[in-house]
């Protein structure tokens, strides 16, 4: 007995000319959607930031272990209907048809949830179906086209390989076996194509058909039966594979994940362990964890600063790539090449640059584009100083307390900070009213202070000792204390001695789990989830910050092996 969730909205096929209505017929049983999904309003709305007082990571001063009163219980956080993200779908149809095009590209932007895409909120616009259906008119034009034999490698005209391709591809594209009404609906369409427009036309019209599909385009997850007066229950062996895939590779599972689901493997804790090491090691896993970190950290953002050229001669398109492209290279050799430590990514001082950075960097260019680098460990210090991160959280022509100072309290402390009024100016130079004034300091104390410890770091990242109008620059900043559990109090001098202070914090280690669980279930944590939170924080701590071994413990926690199932 299983549970099966369907998009809020159908997806209605628009009629392609040389489709059969048998076709149409098809896309449009696929697309209706008998079952509806559970509303999800439990905070996770656009523009989240994180849970309320009083749920893990909220800031009550009230942790994660203190919350999970008794962990032989199994409680879980309800988990949204999400479409697949821009990075997901691209992921995808390379892994499915060997496609590298830019085709997601045209799709309008990713919903956030927490800070992590996830749409998972806003119903399907007419605008975004259409989308959906000529992308998969294109890709599978050009798969069958260009790359057949990625395809399949039967004969196309052979009934029994159209046939056997619809079990197979549709295994993939829909992270589970196919039913028997599936197969007989796709076989329908397969049989009445190939006959009026040949084997080829009818290989391209299916894999139209299974792109276009909900149970392609949405992660569509399936329960096991829950115990009898239980409102939580075990999600199946393949729905916890497309789970640790999304995770992992940012794409659908590999036949291995999904043998792995059929045969039982997946049915233990060990078991997921197994895979999720297999899958740490696949070079797949890349897109994944620079994925998370960009958005973490506020990378993506560096793709609309703007700088005042005047000042800052240098930005150009060019100068954004190398500073996206040092992080993402950082990122990836630390976390899956090196020793996957937390301490690492925020302390080191070695770095991956090619010449336009090297000249914001202030070193010799290295003999080869994004070749590493060492820089003066008293200069830099990891991602908090990496040009990226500065140029990201900055101002057209200024640095920006509020905003550097942001980021690092919510993203490194898991310290909500509310927005501003409406009608409030924003302003990247500190008033110090700003600081006195009851209806701002309780927000402004939480940035600013931290944010002026950046200042010796140019809106562009480089390291300079006046600012542009010709004053001494200082480094000191300062932690103040709030609600929240935050052990890192105090003043510090600059970026790198606060990346010090952060890297030994334990309730920095307590924000990166709850930041990757967040990444890892597409919603916010919420009092439910806090057995769940403990153990990843708990184990995090015991690994001594291993990264790797905190996703690891990500895939078997109870938030990520069950779902609610109460309406």
């Amino acid at each position: 007995m299983t549970s099966r969730i369907a998009p809020r909205a159908p997806m209605r096929p628009r009629p392609w000319s040389r489709l059969s209505l048998v076709g149409v017929s098809i896309l449009a049983a696929a697309c209706a959607g008998s079952i509806v999904e559970p509303d999800d309003r439990e905070g996770n709305g656009p523009g989240s930031t994180g849970p309320g007082k009083g749920e893990p990571g909220g800031g009550s001063g009230m942790s994660a272990q203190a919350l999970c009163v008794d962990s032989s219980k199994i409680d879980v956080g309800r988990a949204p209907l999400r479409r697949l993200t821009r990075l997901e779908y691209a992921n995808i149809v390379r892994d499915l048809l060997g496609d590298t095009s830019a085709v997601a590209q045209a799709f309008s932007n990713d919903e956030a949830v927490g800070g992590y895409d996830a749409n998972s909120v806003a119903s399907v616009s007419q605008l975004q179906t259409e989308d959906y259906l000529e992308a998969a008119e294109t890709l599978a034009a050009s798969a069958v086209a260009n790359n057949l034999s990625k395809l399949t490698t039967c004969n196309i005209t052979e009934s029994s390989c159209g046939l056997a391709f619809i079990e197979s591809f549709g295994r993939k594209a829909f992270r589970r076996p196919l039913d028997q009404e599936e197969k007989d609906t796709y076989g329908q369409l397969y049989s009445t194509a190939k006959g009026q427009w040949g084997a080829s036309k009818a290989f391209e019209l299916l894999v139209q058909a299974f792109l276009s599909s909900p149970s392609f385009l949405y992660l569509v997850e399936e329960t096991e039966a829950p115990a009898p007066g239980e409102n939580v229950a075990r999600v199946t062996p393949f729905t916890l594979a497309s789970r640790m895939s999304f995770l992992l590779w940012a794409s659908g599972p590999d036949d291995a994940l999904l043998d792995a689901a059929q045969d039982g493997t997946l049915d233990s804790v060990d078991g997921v362990k197994t895979e999720a090491r297999r899958m740490l090691d696949d070079p797949r896993a890349a897109e994944a964890v620079i994925s998370f970190h960009e958005q973490w950290l506020g990378i993506t953002h560096l793709e609309e600063a703007a700088k005042d050229t005047t000042l800052f001669p240098e930005w150009n398109d060019k100068l954004r790539h190398s500073m996206r492209e040092e992080t993402r290279r950082f990122v990836q050799n630390v976390v899956l090449s090196g020793d996957a430590k937390l301490n690492t990514l925020l302390t080191s001082s070695d770095s991956y640059i090619d010449a336009p950075l090297a000249k914001v960097y202030g070193v010799a260019a290295p003999n080869k584009a994004f070749d590493k680098v060492s820089f003066d460990a008293s200069e830099r210090s990891g991602v908090l100083t990496h040009a990226s991160l500065l140029a990201a959280h900055s101002g057209a022509s200024e640095t920006s307390w509020v905003h550097r100072g942001k980021m690092v309290r919510e993203q490194f402390l898991c310290d909500p900070v509310t927005s501003p009024p409406p009608g409030v100016e924003s302003n990247t130079l500190l008033d110090p009213s700003r600081l006195t004034d009851p209806s701002c300091s309780g927000c402004h104390k939480k940035m600013d202070p931290i944010g002026t410890g950046f200042d010796a770091y140019s809106p562009i990242g480089v390291l300079r000792f006046t600012d542009e109008k010709g004053k001494a620059v200082s480094e000191l900043g300062e932690i103040f204390e709030t609600d929240a559990e935050v052990d890192v109090v105090g003043a510090f001098e600059g970026p790198v001695e606060l990346a010090q202070k952060l890297a030994s914090s334990e309730a920095v280690g307590k924000c990166v789990a709850v930041q990757w669980f967040r990444y890892a279930n597409r919603r916010l944590e919420t009092a439910a989830d806090a057995c769940s939170v403990a153990k990843v924080q708990e184990e995090f701590a015991s690994s001594k910050g291993d990264i790797r071994e905190l996703l690891v413990s990500i895939t078997t926690t109870d938030a990520f092996r069950y779902r609610t199932t109460a309406e």
